[in-house]
């Protein structure tokens, strides 16, 4: 985006920020849950941002690689998590930065 007074189209410093992009220019988006930014100068939302990598989960919009969030104990998290998803009652998981419900161990009998 160009600030005012800018003499180039694209100032140093003007560009969007990493976990957002701009489209038009003056409009600042930002990464929505479940993604995270990936790049400086996004032009779209498809440019900018990428899902939440597995193992991890993206809660809130306007996140970058430095703060995802790192799937919790008794959860497991998929490609494209805003929030992790619960072991089902019955199974119980003790390790944090699982991926799919296959991490989740069948509790022992009594």
């Amino acid at each position: 985006s160009c600030p005012n007074m800018s003499t180039t189209a694209s100032p140093p410093g003007s560009e969007c920020p990493p976990g957002t992009w701009c489209n038009p220019p003056t409009r600042l988006e930002y990464c929505p849950p479940g993604t995270f930014g990936n790049t400086t100068a996004g032009r779209s939302v498809d440019h900018a941002c990428s899902p939440c990598l597995p193992g991890y989960w993206c809660p809130v919009e306007g996140l970058v690689y430095a703060t995802l969030r790192l799937c919790t104990n008794g959860s497991y998290c998929p490609e494209r998590s805003a929030l992790p998803t619960a072991c089902p009652a019955g199974y119980f998981q003790p390790d944090p930065g699982k991926t799919s419900m296959g991490a989740c161990r069948v509790c022992p009998a009594g």
